[in-house]
């Protein structure tokens, strides 16, 4: 899982997220980014109940991005505030491989 501190809380860096960030959109998830100063990250993974009314399918989306970011793309992710809007519960089957070439494919647009 990743770290507290790589994770963003607080309503109001959320808002100026979307408010002042730029947008990535694909098939499955958004992604809202804004540059920090610092080599550090900070990523939030956002899934509503119209993507699914089960708890544990949003739950199992989530952690699926949370530890993909922490084992393969923090590299990519370094410097930026990174909120994910997740759009299908497709993800939460989808294969990891397909998962991972997903998120490295927005993310390689952020660079």
């Amino acid at each position: 899982m990743l770290a507290v501190k790589n994770r963003i809380h607080g309503r109001n860096v959320f808002l100026r997220i979307f408010k002042s960030g730029k947008t990535i959109r694909s098939k499955y998830m958004n992604l809202n980014y804004s540059p920090i100063r610092g080599k550090h990250f900070k990523v939030a993974v956002i899934v509503s109940r119209k993507v699914s009314k089960k708890a544990v399918i949003r739950n199992r989306i989530r952690r699926r991005i949370y530890e993909l970011i922490r084992q393969e793309f923090t590299d990519y992710a370094n410097g930026y505030n990174l909120i994910f809007t997740v759009f299908s519960n497709e993800l939460a089957v989808l294969k990891t491989s397909e998962l991972k070439k997903i998120i490295e494919d927005i993310l390689k647009k952020v660079q």
